[in-house]
């Protein structure tokens, strides 16, 4: 009651992030679903590869190759007999590089969408773009097993399609994420949404591995995917909505507190995009390094982790698949975790955001290194279980980037979340190492510009000259003496042929 003695309306309590009353909370399942989706039709191919592929196809012209390098260790080699047994009998022939070239052909997609998807996610809004994202990859999906078939280069077009559209994706999410959660919510909004990651690369593949050794074959992997990506887009369509004030399902008290603690961005993300503040920004270029790294071993691990266990570990079809969950889900359970526990140190005041972000990435990185590098010497097929241990300790490292660099990705810029993410997403890797390759060949050819010479250095001379100026060289010094020897030794010759000529001479006149 105020002063005038008039009741004042009361305002109804939020709820907390994790409450089921929460509708944040239900937009970032929406948005992990969504996540799960895209993954799931991008990496089937990875798993499905390994049971759709004849790998005897190919085997004598590469033996043949190969004839002169020996094998590094008779235990780990299958022969045609024990692959079909353990359940890699597929049909369609692809080399072991048109394998490969497939796996890779998505980020090449990428680069041509990777700059430019995030500000129109920003701009016209992040439910529009993973609408239509989605409906392109669902009718991919579903003609890629007619399409592999029937053409090899049909088949890598399709791959880079789906690059192109995963490179709206990440920045999709990254601006939706944005919009629906507060700062001291973050680390739980990220954790919760890049869940999707984990669960379709953990269930795909175990679902895959079934499917693979079922009477319906590869070809499901495919269906399957699609079906689920149609579900995803009917749910998403019914209750998602570009920003909190505009859907129906968010209450009274939710939307008051989002508007106190998140002001809305309806009205600040239509200014000009601060590319050059961006581009000068130390914590942009933390967040990138931190980013190349993270997506590097993501990347590798999403598209080559069953041709590993298959080849290296020598696992049977049906191992794969759970071998392949383990790193996905230590993963899954670490981060929701770790999420929990960052955003409680923040909001107590214990950690400032800053030394939150740094403690968790700092975690990340130093145990990922360690664990790879065991796995680098240890992993072997004889003890695979050493090789799990390792692979689930990487993954429960791996997580705590969300609550590092990956948090402080969202939060250094709310109203460029999705142009953000756009530039440091995790489909930046192969944009990294391209951009890598291309400043070393610049610099190595400017070097060579200024620098460069193809004529015969005065070091390189075999004179006084130059082994004088060589003299602190060990291989200078080592040429100055071989030629002063060799002319000792001229010089002894032609005293000893002088001597017997005078000799000769002299007997003459006797």
């Amino acid at each position: 009651m105020d002063s005038s003695g008039e009741k004042t309306p009361l305002v109804p309590a939020h709820h907390g992030f994790f409450h089921y009353k929460s509708f944040r909370f239900w937009m970032a399942i929406l948005l992990m679903f969504a996540l799960f989706s895209a993954i799931n039709m991008r990496v089937n191919l990875s798993m499905s590869m390994v049971c759709m592929v004849n790998l005897t196809a190919h085997e004598e012209s590469e033996r043949a190759a190969n004839r002169t390098l020996p094998a590094i260790n008779p235990k780990c080699v299958m022969s045609e007999n024990t692959l079909k047994t353990k359940g890699y009998n597929g049909e369609i022939r692809w080399s072991k590089q048109q394998q490969a070239q497939l796996l890779t052909a998505t980020f090449y997609g990428t680069l041509a969408t990777a700059f430019w998807s995030g500000t129109i996610a920003d701009r016209i809004g992040p439910k529009s773009v993973l609408t239509v994202t989605i409906i392109i990859y669902i009718l991919i999906t579903f003609a890629s097993p007619t399409v592999a078939q029937l053409s090899y280069p049909a088949v890598f077009v399709l791959r880079v399609m789906i690059g192109a559209g995963e490179g709206f994706v990440a920045p999709a999410l990254g601006s939706m994420a944005g919009r629906w959660s507060t700062a001291h919510e973050k680390s739980s909004m990220a954790a919760v949404y890049t869940s999707g990651n984990q669960l379709a690369n953990s269930l795909t593949h175990l679902i895959n591995t079934e499917l693979c050794a079922s009477r319906f074959r590869w070809p499901a992997v495919f269906y399957l995917s699609g079906i689920i990506g149609i579900v995803w887009l009917i749910t998403w369509q019914c209750f998602a909505s570009n920003y909190p004030e505009d859907n129906f399902c968010v209450g009274a008290g939710e939307r008051n507190y989002l508007e106190e603690h998140s002001p809305s961005l309806k009205t600040q993300v239509r200014g000009s995009v601060p590319w050059r503040a961006i581009f000068t920004s130390r914590a942009v270029f933390a967040i990138l390094t931190c980013q190349f790294a993270f997506s590097f071993t993501l990347a590798i691990f999403m598209s080559f982790l069953p041709q590993y266990l298959r080849d290296v570990l020598v696992l049977p079809l049906s191992m794969n698949g759970i071998y392949t969950a383990i790193t996905f889900v230590a993963q899954l359970i670490s981060k929701n975790v770790l999420a929990v526990v960052a955003d409680r140190l923040k909001r107590s005041g214990k950690m400032s955001h800053t030394a939150c972000a740094k403690m968790f990435q700092t975690i990340c990185c130093a145990g990922d290194a360690l664990a790879l590098s065991l796995l680098a010497i240890f992993g072997s097929c004889e003890r695979p279980w050493v090789a799990g241990l390792l692979l689930a300790a990487y993954g429960a490292f791996f997580s705590a980037g969300i609550c590092g660099f990956f948090t402080a990705n969202l939060s250094i810029a709310p109203r460029f979340s999705g142009t953000m993410t756009s530039l440091t997403g995790p489909d930046k890797v192969w944009t990294c190492v391209f951009s890598a390759g291309a400043v070393c060949n610049v610099l190595a050819g400017v070097v060579f510009w200024f620098f460069g010479s193809a004529e015969v250095q005065p070091w390189g001379r075999n004179d006084d000259a130059s082994t004088t100026s060589s003299s602190h060289s060990l291989s200078a010094a080592s040429l100055s003496e071989r030629t002063f020897a060799r002319r000792i030794a001229a010089k002894r010759e032609e005293n000893c042929v002088n001597s017997e000529r005078n000799t000769q001479e002299n007997s003459k006149r006797n």
